[in-house]
């Protein structure tokens, strides 16, 4: 189910271009999948998303229940695909994984892109737009929320972090900066929510290091630092 989106985002990038002579890169530009604006598209999204993850732990406590509602949760396909071979605890860690890798590119993919260029054909506005992909990004959480019986601040946690990440891709024009604030507030929520293990501090500081590596390379990729 995830991976529809991102291979939707493909199929707009390449109908965005309406000469047909635009390469792939510039396809995906329109949409914002690009590598382009990495040096700012990423610091800014992991402080968006650790302010969004900041705000939330003041309307709402993190605990196992509430990550269960707000992320979503690999740990039984973990489970499953390494029973007997990785031990338990490193459930939490490829669950982390899965939010970069796969939820947060996912839904961003959807409901800041998809979702936006769908509404902004039918009302012809991009502020109306992005406020409905917000609340149509809501609406796809009220399932779990209505069968896990999640409180009104729920609901109220999500909307703030689809303001920021909407609000890092119109600044940025680049859907990396939403995707790792979203994946961001995804992992803190878990790993605020669990007790980890030394592997799981392994695993974030791995991830870490890849950001500040594509962060350096965009630097250098702008010009404004050279070696």
């Amino acid at each position: 189910v995830f991976g529809i989106p991102l291979a939707f985002i493909f199929t707009l990038g390449a109908s965005a271009d309406k000469t047909g002579k635009g390469s792939v890169d510039e396809d995906l530009e329109a949409v914002g999948w690009s590598d382009k604006g990495m040096e700012l598209a990423i610091p800014l999204g992991i402080i968006g998303g650790m302010l969004a993850l900041f705000l939330g732990s003041i309307i709402t406590r993190y605990t196992p229940e509430t990550a269960s509602m707000l992320v979503p949760d690999f740990t039984g396909i973990a489970a499953l695909t390494t029973a007997s071979v990785v031990p338990a605890q490193w459930a939490l860690s490829a669950n982390i994984i899965s939010q970069f890798m796969v939820v947060a590119p996912a839904e961003e993919a959807l409901a800041r892109v998809l979702a936006v260029f769908a509404f902004l054909k039918i009302f012809k506005n991009i502020i109306i737009a992005f406020i409905l992909a917000a609340f149509f990004w809501l609406f796809l959480h009220i399932t779990t929320f209505l069968a896990q019986g999640a409180s009104q601040n729920m609901y109220v946690v999500l909307l703030l972090l689809a303001f920021v990440t909407t609000v890092l891709y119109l600044f940025t024009h680049n859907l990396m900066s939403s995707i790792v604030a979203h994946s961001t507030f995804n992992s803190g929520v878990l790993l605020s929510s669990s007790n980890f293990d030394s592997g799981t501090m392994y695993v974030v500081l791995i991830i870490a290091a890849i950001l500040i590596y594509a962060w350096i390379s965009g630097l250098l990729k702008s010009g404004k630092v050279k070696l």
